[in-house]
Order: C-alpha cells, then structure tokens, then sequence
C-alpha cells in the first residue's frame, strides 16, 4: 500500500473509531512525521480538530485533479465489448491526440 493510500485509510478509519483528538494527533505523527511534509502533518492535524478526516479522499482527489490540470494531463475512460489489445489502445490513444491536436492548433 503506498502513502497516500495509507493515510487515507487511517484518517477515514479515524474518525469512526472512540479515539479522542489528541490520540489520533500523536498516532499520526508516530506514523507519519518522517514520510510526510510538516505541511501535511499540520494539515491532517487539522482535519482531526475539525472532525474532517473522512473529508480526506475528496480532498485527495481534488487536489490530483488540479495537479493533473496544471500538467495538462488529460483522462480518458473508454468502453469497448471487447478487451483492447495494446496496438489497439495505442492506436485509439493516438488518434485521439492527433484529433486534440487538429482542434487547438
């Protein structure tokens, strides 16, 4: 399991269990304090205050969807009957980009 999906895990879980504010501000700093920023620490801790840990996946995803905007990077899903072989995805992917690319030139 990675980080982030760790600590959304834990602050999700957290904020169910009978751990008062304080319990669960030190359990994250044990756990956490070396792996995260001091800015994230501060952050999660925040959340604990303002009992807003399952708060934490929307605002993870947000903050992906952002970062994605500002790289320009752009997500597609698409449906087939059929499973797509690799040459077809590269070739859909490609087609789609060449399509991207025709509209903003």
């Amino acid at each position: 399991m990675n980080l982030s999906k760790l600590i959304l895990s834990f602050m999700k879980s957290s904020e169910h269990l009978k751990i008062n504010k304080e319990e669960r501000k030190d359990i994250i700093t044990k756990v956490f304090d070396d792996k995260v920023s001091k800015e994230v620490m501060n952050f999660m801790k925040i959340l604990i205050d303002k009992r807003r840990g399952t708060a934490i996946s929307s605002i993870y995803n947000e903050y992906v969807d952002m970062l994605d905007d500002h790289k320009g990077v752009v997500k597609a899903v698409v449906e087939s009957a059929v499973p797509l072989t690799d040459e077809e995805q590269k070739a859909l992917t490609e087609n789609w980009l060449r399509s991207l690319d025709e509209k903003f030139t």
